[in-house]
């Protein structure tokens, strides 16, 4: 799931995650995680708090061991504070310089509880992008993910378009190289642009 809205002072929430399983229960777990990080972002808005706290709330409150992957970045102005519970790194395209993975040592999965969560910035320049995406947009049986993973980023590194559709869809599209999907894909592009007033 994607999820987006504004929060307080003007900047805005960013998630991308992913439940463990594909039944009902996993459903109902992909809302309350959904839901409760809404809350979470609204009333803490520092993304490695609010990851913690999701974490102790889905251990406590879920009935089977169900575990998410879960990114949070929040946009404000010329940065994104962010944090990844096991999830695959945001990508970094720079207007000027080479596409890389914001590739910190991820944490713990969301629902382990007790895990501890750390908040990361990164500065961006006018036109530059940061790029989420669930993993099946880079995991496939007969595909090794580090392999997977240069591929997106090449694809990113040279696509004909910055435009965020374009390039979601170049992703979705191209992002396993040919191979069939198996698993549920999103892709979340978050682009610095200068606006006049």
């Amino acid at each position: 799931w994607y999820d987006a809205f504004p929060l307080e002072g003007g900047t805005t929430a960013f998630v991308v995650g992913d439940v463990t399983g594909h039944d009902v229960n996993a459903a109902v777990v992909m809302g309350q995680v959904r839901n409760g990080l809404r809350s979470l972002l609204t009333e803490l808005g520092d993304p490695g708090r609010v990851m913690a706290a999701m974490d102790r709330q889905l251990a406590a409150t879920s009935t089977s061991l169900t575990l998410a992957t879960v990114v949070i970045a929040v946009y404000d102005g010329g940065c994104v504070r962010w944090t990844n519970a096991g999830h695959p790194p945001l990508l970094l395209a720079p207007a000027a310089g080479p596409v890389r993975y914001l590739n910190e040592t991820p944490n713990p999965l969301l629902g382990l509880g007790g895990s501890r969560y750390d908040t990361h910035q990164t500065e961006l320049d006018e036109g530059d992008l940061v790029v989420a995406f669930t993993d099946g947009v880079v995991e496939h049986r007969t595909w090794p993910l580090d392999e997977a993973l240069a591929h997106v980023a090449e694809l990113v590194a040279t696509a004909p378009s910055r435009d965020a559709q374009s390039l979601g869809d170049r992703l979705l599209t191209h992002g396993l190289g040919g191979r069939r999907r198996d698993d549920d894909a999103c892709v979340v592009v978050i682009r610095r642009v200068h606006i006049d007033v």
